[in-house]
């Protein structure tokens, strides 16, 4: 009885320092992106370190344990990425970067039913695209890369096939994930291309005078891409099990919501903010 007793109060307390620990280190990328520090490639570098665990295994294991955790990951550097664009303009937007980023971490990250990993990839996809679409314009390197499409495109698809893949990982008996993630990946590099070329975002506060350069600002292909993989989601369950016929009620439904969504924006927003330097 006492062995219990000293089990459950050491259960209790390695909760609070795991607790303690995530808000310390989301604090800890706030305050090194912050314009009195401004420490960036520090952030970048904590992001880095926080998963030492990927390679304290065998390097035989070391690329599984990298795809496993690329989502995590995806997420830390993306976030740090929005915080560094924010964070001299509205500290306060950078501020609730990081507490979401602690939520994450605490609330998000630590579920390994099918319905959260299934959200865990759409989440670290939309803010992974938010990043990459807001600092998409300048991966110049002048004069031996001088059309940033390429790159844009190339990490476009590495975040599809890791968002796809860490999805399906939810799916035990899926023998075709490798195929099916890249699949994904090529529909978002393709979208990516397409989006690069006119980068249409939606402001989430109202700053004129911060201008598009330090606002956290939403680019469309972020959502038309976590809702066209919500469709696919629901039509991809609908297929496995065809006599399901909730299955298929649900992504009918889920395809009319996608495209009523969709109308919305490109009819009635379409022409809200157009930024090609976002």
């Amino acid at each position: 009885m006492e062995l219990i007793k000293f089990a459950s109060r050491r259960s209790r307390l390695s909760d609070v320092v795991y607790i303690l620990l995530n808000i310390a280190y989301a604090a800890a990328l706030f305050v090194l992106v912050s314009p009195g520090v401004d420490l960036p490639y520090l952030a970048f570098t904590l992001v880095l370190l926080s998963k030492w665990r990927v390679i304290a295994v065998r390097p035989r294991f070391w690329f599984a344990n990298v795809q496993a955790n690329f989502v995590d990951f995806m997420v830390g550097i993306s976030v740090v990425t929005l915080m560094i664009l924010t964070a001299s303009a509205t500290p306060w937007v950078s501020a609730l970067l990081a507490a979401l980023f602690a939520g994450w971490l605490l609330i998000l990250k630590p579920h390994t039913a099918q319905k959260w990993v299934i959200i865990q990839a759409a989440v670290g996809q939309a803010v992974a695209l938010t990043a990459l679409f807001s600092l998409a314009h300048g991966f110049e390197l002048k004069p031996f890369l001088t059309d940033s499409s390429f790159p844009t495109v190339v990490l476009a698809w590495i975040i599809g096939y890791m968002s796809a893949r860490h999805a399906l990982t939810s799916y035990k008996d899926e023998d075709e994930r490798a195929l099916l993630s890249l699949v994904w990946g090529f529909v978002v590099a393709e979208l990516a291309w397409l989006a690069h070329h006119w980068t249409i975002a939606y402001s989430i506060y109202n700053d004129v005078a911060l201008g598009g350069a330090q606002q956290l600002m939403i680019p469309q292909i972020a959502i038309v891409v976590t809702l066209l993989g919500f469709v696919v989601i629901r039509w991809y369950e609908a297929l496995r099990d065809r006599d399901n016929k909730k299955a298929f009620k649900d992504a009918r439904s889920a395809t009319i919501f996608a495209c009523a969504v969709m109308a919305i924006l490109f009819i009635f927003f379409n022409g809200s903010l157009d930024i090609t330097a976002l």
